[in-house]
């Protein structure tokens, strides 16, 4: 009996498409809020702004690019790409950044998106700048927390001034 169930079993999947890779939730979630929305925007310390030397913004667009903002001495910004992958996570590249950025994946929890190293060594991350320090507070820096509404607007506006002034030297 068991052997024929795994024989019709290895013909359903046979007969699936090999091609097709199943999709998690939070990926399409992900995706669907870029898509939607011109952009999914996260903040470190689960959505809290510190604004002290160690905030930390991500902004994912629909073409594939992706902006961080670093709150240090100075307001850093960092271009780069990205790619949601259909297994839950993503993966970041930023031109200039002095270490690679780990890959994340993506959790939802009651309705927010939030983002989590993989490999949870992955501690507070620093840019180019030669010092920082963390909040006094039991916050850690992960996870990122989706924000939205006059917080995300507050990110966009930061973006284009710091991308506008940077232009302009």
């Amino acid at each position: 009996m068991w052997a024929l169930v795994a024989i019709l079993a290895g013909c359903q999947s046979d007969s699936q498409d090999a091609n097709h890779v199943q999709t998690f939730p939070t990926s399409a979630a992900l995706e669907a809020r870029i898509h939607d929305n011109g952009s999914a925007t996260f903040r470190s310390w689960n959505g809290k702004a510190y604004r002290v030397d160690s905030d930390t913004e991500i902004a994912f667009f629909p073409d594939g690019s992706v902006h961080m903002l670093e709150w240090g001495y100075t307001l850093e910004r960092y271009a780069g790409r990205y790619k949601v992958h259909p297994d839950g996570f993503v993966s970041v590249w930023f031109k200039g950044y002095q270490q690679e950025w780990p890959t994340m994946r993506i959790e939802d929890k009651d309705g927010t998106l939030f983002l989590q190293p993989f490999n949870e060594e992955n501690h507070f991350i620093i840019g180019n700048r030669s010092g920082s320090s963390s909040p006094q507070t039991e916050e850690t820096f992960w996870p990122f927390r989706m924000i939205d509404g006059q917080e995300e607007a507050e990110v966009m506006k930061n973006l284009r001034e710091k991308r506008d002034s940077e232009q302009s030297h």
